[in-house]
């Protein structure tokens, strides 16, 4: 049930949010320009998703470590 709420609340949320982070998006003259950038940050988000998802096939242990985090557990060693 829960879920069900979370899901319906989302398009609010998200327009909440517009309004915070770019108050402009609103005034942009064409309707056509607002859904080019949905599209624009929303390949954007899938992309980070996805890298982060699949980091193993993007970044090795090292990679973590040189960064100050701990590596996961499905990266992959690098031997060079």
């Amino acid at each position: 049930m829960l879920e069900v709420a979370a899901i319906a609340v989302l398009p609010f949320v998200a327009a909440i949010i517009v309004f915070l982070l770019a108050p402009n998006y609103f005034t942009l003259p064409g309707r056509g320009l607002k859904v080019t950038l949905v599209v624009i940050v929303a390949i954007v988000a899938l992309t980070g998703f996805l890298v982060g998802h699949f980091n193993s096939r993007f970044l090795a242990c090292q990679d973590f470590i040189v960064a100050g985090d701990d590596p996961p557990s499905n990266c992959h060693n690098d031997e060079q």
